[in-house]
């Protein structure tokens, strides 16, 4: 059993809790116990002995399961759809799928430690707690499943940097805050991608976020800064750029009218000009008392007195 690669128990009608045993096999690729009647905590031992990758020079294919891979084709259910895998193209597939149980509790952290997985599926269960941000660590991951539980908290946003994801639900949980940013796969994901979460907003959903809705967590800078999606621009920077370019145009001009004194008159009588135009404006307009008002005699108009 060390060598034991595969596990293959899914459509049965086991019981109770994942045998600790498991956490012994060093070598597994591929656990698919779903369909059963599995209850209580994952395992998050499996993950921390558990070896992903291809063993080089390992002609066996280590079996626990109803068939026999290298004659019977198994039916492995990945993207969404159901795959046949036999014989060694069973090397090129990886992964966990625990749908269709009990499991309570939370999702092990430990998830993290498996960096080339193709698939975890831990879907219709009645898992809670929140998804680990350690999920971005899923390099080659291809279909991410967590649908039909009782999670909790926001969607971390490091997940959108999964270039590999192809399937990805976290829909009938109660996830709040903003969907994850439309970028990369995430572009690609519709609303029944996140349905039945009545908190969570954000394109592509119906709901959009108000400024009161839980912000999406800050994604760590290289130095450990964390930087908030939802701004745009440094309010600092902002107005400091800003006075100093305001300044310069405004020497800009200055200087300018202090070399040309022929755009100089220009300029003042254009403002002179400007002024005038608004006095008479006020004038005209303004509800003033007809006391107050006096005839211009060098223009014909009225003016304040």
């Amino acid at each position: 059993m060390y060598r034991l690669r595969y596990i293959l128990l899914n459509n049965n009608s086991f019981q109770g809790e994942m045998p600790i045993g498991m956490c012994k096999l060093e070598h597994l690729r591929l656990i698919d116990l779903s369909s059963n009647g599995f209850s209580g905590d994952i395992l998050p031992c499996i993950k921390t002995h558990a070896h992903w990758s291809r063993l080089e020079g390992d002609d066996e294919i280590g079996f626990l399961g109803a068939a026999t891979p290298a004659i019977e084709p198994m039916e492995i259910t990945t993207k969404a759809f159901p795959y046949s895998y036999q014989g060694r193209n069973l090397l090129l597939m990886s992964g966990i799928n625990l749908s269709g149980n009990n499991f309570t509790g939370e999702i092990p952290e430990e998830f993290g430690n498996l960096t080339s997985i193709k698939l975890l599926n831990l879907s219709h269960n009645a898992l809670t707690g929140s998804i680990p941000s350690t999920f971005s660590k899923f390099e080659q991951i291809e279909s991410l499943d967590l649908c039909y539980n009782n999670l909790t908290g926001s969607i971390p946003a490091q997940l959108v940097d999964l270039n590999s994801l192809a399937v990805f639900s976290v829909a009938y949980n109660n996830l709040s805050g903003r969907t994850p940013e439309r970028v990369a796969q995430f572009a690609t994901f519709n609303e029944n991608c996140y349905d039945g979460n009545p908190f969570l907003c954000g394109w592509p959903l119906p709901k959009k976020c108000t400024p009161g809705s839980p912000p999406q967590p800050s994604l760590p800078t290289e130095d450990g800064d964390d930087v908030d999606d939802g701004e745009v621009i440094d309010t600092e920077v902002f107005v400091s750029s800003f006075t100093v370019s305001f300044g310069m145009v405004l020497a800009a001009i200055a200087t300018v009218l202090y070399i040309n004194p022929n755009w100089r008159r220009r300029w003042f009588y254009y403002v002179e000009m400007v002024m005038e135009g608004c006095y008479y404006f006020m004038v005209d307009h303004l509800p003033v008392p007809e006391k107050y008002k006096v005839l211009d005699p060098s223009s014909g108009r009225l003016s304040w007195q």
